[in-house]
């Protein structure tokens, strides 16, 4: 998978993982499609590489990223609640969940927490855990419940019509109300306390994520 400008310089890894170098601004992308990336084995290639120490330092927090996106995909996994979005995006017409074949990790934008480019990758910045604890101050939600609305967030971008996809408004308006029906709908039917707080507060943010897109844009005046 290439990435384009600025990083087109791949340093090959392995079969399955790549480091993308730009050498003007001196940073790094990481792209694979592993499970987990192997640090320690990462971090000796590109030292064998002679990398500079900011192309080394990206690719590294890179695949930390990654393998900590990995973490929360796989643990959403194991208790199911892939297997529940996944009915959902059925039900509204979104034709079901479609898991990305590609993670990534750059500096694309220092102030996004995740985001999705193509149909079959999920990416995170180089400081994703930072920008998730960031989003769990800001936000109240607990930190698993913010690593699930993230990690929710994108799959629904990736299952989004293209009707849906026009704009950067119409596409992050409609993720974040599908969110909102999605988690108000979980918490209806939760009868643990806690967890039904849990989903019920990932509701209301989801609302107020909406809300804030639109106004900040006067969306419906353009």
């Amino acid at each position: 998978m290439a990435l384009g400008k600025p990083y087109q310089i791949p340093l090959f890894v392995s079969e399955m993982t790549s480091v993308y170098a730009d050498p003007v601004g001196d940073t790094a992308a990481v792209v694979t499609n592993e499970d987990k990336v192997d640090v320690g084995e990462l971090e000796s290639y590109l030292e064998e590489k002679g990398v500079s120490s900011d192309v080394k330092s990206d690719a590294l927090n890179g695949a930390k990223s990654i393998n900590y996106l990995s973490n929360v995909m796989n643990r959403l996994e194991d208790y199911g609640e892939f297997s529940i979005l996944d009915k959902y995006l059925e039900k509204i017409g979104y034709g079901g969940l479609n898991k990305p074949e590609y993670k990534v990790s750059s500096g694309k934008d220092s102030n996004v927490v995740a985001y999705t480019d193509t149909e079959n990758m999920i990416g995170v910045g180089l400081e994703f855990e930072k920008r998730v604890n960031e989003m769990i101050r800001n936000s109240g939600l607990s930190k698993d419940m913010a690593e699930y609305y993230v990690v929710a967030h994108e799959l629904i971008h990736l299952a989004q019509p293209k009707s849906k996809l026009g704009d950067t408004y119409t596409a992050e308006s409609d993720a974040d109300l599908k969110l909102a029906y999605f988690f108000i709908d979980r918490a209806g039917s939760s009868v643990d306390k806690n967890e039904k707080e849990s989903y019920l507060n990932a509701g209301k943010y989801a609302v107020a994520r909406c809300s804030g897109l639109l106004d900040s844009k006067n969306y419906w005046l353009n």
